[in-house]
């Protein structure tokens, strides 16, 4: 029984990597193991209908693949709630000038840039 039966929480996780601890069914109460491509991920995300989800446990590709799926409103269109970092962080962080622009908006120093 996953963790998360205890408190009434399903969890489905997609991994491409099946020799993953992740992958494990104590871990989560439905895993696919697929290519990590977002229209794989739409389609499971249509046959479980989950409530929410946590683009950031898969890294860079979660962060990526989840900014996808927002993109081609697949979120939107399953009620799907991005949990932790929202979707402005996460492309506020893959683009490099954004990424500067916020950095400066802040105080921080970024690095002077080659000529």
């Amino acid at each position: 029984m996953p963790f998360t039966q205890e408190e009434g929480i399903k969890v489905v996780l997609v991994n491409s990597n099946p020799a993953t601890i992740m992958t494990d069914t104590d871990m989560a109460d439905s895993v696919y193991i697929e290519p990590l491509e977002p229209e794989i991920v739409a389609k499971i995300i249509e046959k479980e209908r989950p409530d929410g989800i946590i683009a950031g446990l898969g890294g860079q590709t979660g962060l990526n693949i989840t900014a996808e799926l927002a993109d081609m409103g697949v979120l939107e269109k399953f009620g799907v709630e991005l949990l932790g970092t929202s979707l402005q962080a996460i492309k506020d962080s893959e683009d490099r000038d954004l990424f500067k622009r916020k950095m400066i908006n802040i105080g921080e120093k970024v690095p002077a840039q080659k000529r």
